[in-house]
């Protein structure tokens, strides 16, 4: 356990768990090591490499900065009492086996992060309109917002299965890449799905959302059944394809003003379809 404001700084190794009271600054190269580091005040990590072990990160109050580049093959955790901000990159050369990482308050930043593994991500809202969280992720993302906080989500090179997206009645900004659905319902069914700049692709699967917006495209196979069920008028003037089909529940109206290429049934059971 360590008292009061603490720097650390050139080349340091910490290994086992770290209690730190007060704010904390890892700069220089830090290793960390199986660590479980709680921290009272905020936590700014600057260049770290992830060792043998798991790494957990947490502070019981303040934030989590994350300044530099984080490396390592192992799982790497954060909780943050207030906010995350991600200005580094995690995973730049050697991506962790997993990433997971949970702000009360916002989760922003410019920072990339890649994952061999899941990730999940959360907070009150995850990325913002002009900087998403961009990720590459091989197994997965799980991204949950609370108090219907939105989600802006960027993928890198591959595309991304969904484990599970919920905003509330939020919107999920896709802003870049591709997010694949993995399975039914992988969605809220209140959120708002955005697709701006990136692609949602539903594969053979169904899905109900609260509604469709945007100007990118969404990609279907045999089997993909997408419902809209909200009570907001909204347009999407992006490109919907493949075999699937479309429904629409609910009270509100989606405008389709893009040229679909669907070849699925379109299904009006309540609300508005305007073509």
């Amino acid at each position: 356990t360590v008292n009061n404001f603490t720097s650390f700084s050139g080349s340091t190794n910490l290994n086992g768990p770290t209690t730190v009271n007060g704010a904390t600054t890892l700069a220089g190269t830090t290793v960390l090591d199986g660590l479980t580091f709680t921290g009272n005040d905020g936590i700014t990590l600057n260049v770290v490499t992830l060792s043998s072990g798991d790494v957990s990160v947490a502070t019981q109050t303040g934030d989590v900065n994350l300044n530099g580049t984080i490396n390592g093959a192992v799982g790497f955790k954060v909780r943050a009492d207030s906010a995350i901000t991600l200005a580094g990159n995690i995973g730049n050369s050697t991506a962790p086996n997993s990433v997971d990482m949970v702000a009360t308050t916002t989760f922003t930043g410019a920072g990339t992060i890649k994952t061999t593994g899941a990730a999940n991500l959360g907070g009150s809202s995850v990325g913002n309109s002009t900087t998403p969280i961009t990720l590459d992720s091989t197994s997965g993302l799980t991204a949950t917002s609370t108090g219907n906080g939105n989600l802006f989500l960027g993928a890198l090179s591959n595309s991304i299965p969904i484990t599970l997206f919920t905003a509330g009645t939020g919107t999920i900004s896709i802003k870049s890449g591709t997010y694949a659905l993995s399975g039914i319902n992988k969605i809220s069914d209140d959120s708002k799905v955005n697709l701006d700049g990136g692609v949602l692709n539903m594969a053979g699967f169904t899905e109900t959302i609260g509604a469709l917006l945007g100007s990118t495209n969404l990609t279907t196979s045999t089997g993909a059944r997408l419902t809209i069920g909200g009570n907001t008028s909204d347009t999407y003037s992006g490109i919907m394809s493949g075999p699937g089909e479309l429904v629409r529940t609910g009270n509100g109206s989606t405008t389709l003003s893009g040229p679909n290429t669907y070849t699925g049934n379109t299904t009006l059971y309540s609300g508005k379809l305007i073509v």
